[in-house]
């Protein structure tokens, strides 16, 4: 903590601020922490990410440059341990919804992020050089395999273990799901970066303007990947069931972007291929967030349930 009170001190210093307290620790998980820093000019915050997680400081740099409408900046970094000291971003969505329910700030947000996605797709091999994870559809049916022989994956020893059938149902989807793969690596869409975290509480308003934040999860993958999480969220801040169809209208804010790839009705098509897929790249996420920790705790039911949740949608 000393070694890190010290570099913070030095950033705000040339940055030309002023300490005014001392520095807290409102958050942390295994796989980060953020400090908050009291300085005269108001509240910065300091966050440092697992050594699994550094690349997520070189990627917010990357982001904040190109597109600081909609990423927050980054006022000092250290990418090589990934530290990095962050503004005030303002209210989160999350509470700014459950004051008012109102659908703008998504239906604004979403093709914005999109247009952003696919604008970041010619940078897609400089930002995998920078470590950014690559969870491209093509990778991923080695993946699956590799998940149904984890004992961490399938819950072995817990509460939440996958029964004898539910594992030999997974091995039975093997081909089915490469096949989605497929489908999802040969389509019009490139792959880009996902922030597969995309949800109100990682969403920063301020005034008229929403930053997203929280890069951590995110991977050069099939952008379609991080509505999985997003329309959940437009549904549970906006209180609706997720498959009402006023989601439809954010499902479409998103894709409209998109119809210079393909038509609407093919990139709806290609939408249902990737909510199956999403869960077993998600399932890369939460093992990449878990790295190095031995008692998952409380997360030692994010796996088996991953892989339960891409059952039931393989059955439908």
């Amino acid at each position: 903590m000393e070694e890190t009170g010290a570099w913070i001190r030095a950033a705000v210093a040339g940055l030309g601020g002023e300490m005014r307290g001392p520095i807290s620790q409102p958050h942390v998980r295994p796989w980060s922490t953020v400090l908050l820093v009291p300085t005269g000019e108001g509240d910065l915050f300091f966050k440092a990410s697992s050594p699994a997680l550094a690349h997520e400081t070189a990627l917010t740099l990357a982001l904040s440059h190109r597109y600081p409408e909609l990423v927050l900046p980054v006022l000092a970094a250290d990418p090589a341990r990934g530290w990095m000291l962050l503004p005030d971003g303002g209210r989160r969505l999350r509470a700014v919804l459950q004051e008012r329910r109102e659908p703008r700030r998504w239906l604004e947000l979403l093709p914005r992020y999109a247009e952003l996605q696919i604008d970041a797709a010619r940078d897609r091999d400089s930002l995998l050089s920078q470590h950014v994870p690559d969870r491209r559809p093509a990778r991923l049916p080695e993946v699956y395999k590799a998940f149904l022989t984890s004992e961490r994956a399938l819950g072995s020893g817990t509460p939440f273990a996958l029964s004898a059938d539910e594992i030999s149902r997974l091995h039975l989807l093997r081909s089915r799901f490469a096949a989605l793969c497929a489908q999802l690596e040969s389509g019009p869409i490139p792959a880009t970066i996902q922030h597969d975290d995309l949800h109100d509480g990682n969403v920063f308003v301020e005034r008229e303007r929403c930053f997203i934040f929280d890069w951590g999860d995110a991977s050069i993958a099939h952008p379609f990947l991080s509505l999985r999480v997003a329309l959940r969220s437009v549904a549970h801040g906006l209180e609706l069931a997720e498959d009402d169809r006023a989601v439809t209208s954010f499902r479409d804010a998103y894709l409209e972007p998109w119809t210079r790839f393909a038509p609407q009705g093919a990139l709806v098509e290609t939408l249902a291929a990737t909510r199956p897929v999403g869960a077993i790249a998600r399932m890369l996420a939460w093992d990449l967030a878990l790295a190095g920790v031995d008692d998952l705790g409380d997360h030692a039911e994010v796996l088996p349930s991953l892989l339960r949740e891409f059952l039931e949608m393989t059955s439908k």
